[in-house]
């Protein structure tokens, strides 16, 4: 839940602030909408490739934890499964 919050408010951030759809563009207009894409800077796509990578890190250390809690203290670490989904 944590990862999503954080992955969404990234894109949100990204979408509604940072690099808003100008007002005459929707989703149904392929064409604008195209173009829009098209004149986005490469600092839009990484901060959407951040919230997407950030969120599956933080996921795979939570999964880690949860592994080691239920186990003894043994089991998957945060590195193996951060080195899994790399």
């Amino acid at each position: 839940a944590v990862g999503s919050a954080i992955n969404m408010g990234l894109i949100t951030l990204n979408t509604n602030y940072l690099f808003p759809m100008p007002p005459d563009v929707s989703f149904e207009d392929e064409e604008k909408f195209g173009a829009y894409i098209e004149s986005l800077p490469p600092l839009a796509y990484a901060i959407v490739f951040c919230a997407h990578y950030g969120q599956a890190i933080l996921g795979g250390i939570v999964a880690s934890k949860l592994a080691s809690s239920s186990d003894g203290g043994g089991g998957t670490s945060a590195a193996d499964i951060c080195c899994y989904i790399v």
